[in-house]
């Protein structure tokens, strides 16, 4: 997992997989999940 401070505006992530991949799905998480609702732990301490 990737993550960059702030508001992310600007940045980018590139990922050289040195040969071809199949990618099956991509995520991004937001800044307010970084505590889980259920129990309140911070996930990305």
């Amino acid at each position: 997992m990737r993550r960059c401070p702030g508001s992310a505006v600007g940045h980018q992530l590139v990922y050289d997989f040195g040969a071809p991949v199949t990618l099956t799905s991509v995520g991004l998480v937001r800044e307010y999940a970084k505590v889980d609702p259920v129990d309140g732990s911070n996930r990305f301490a």
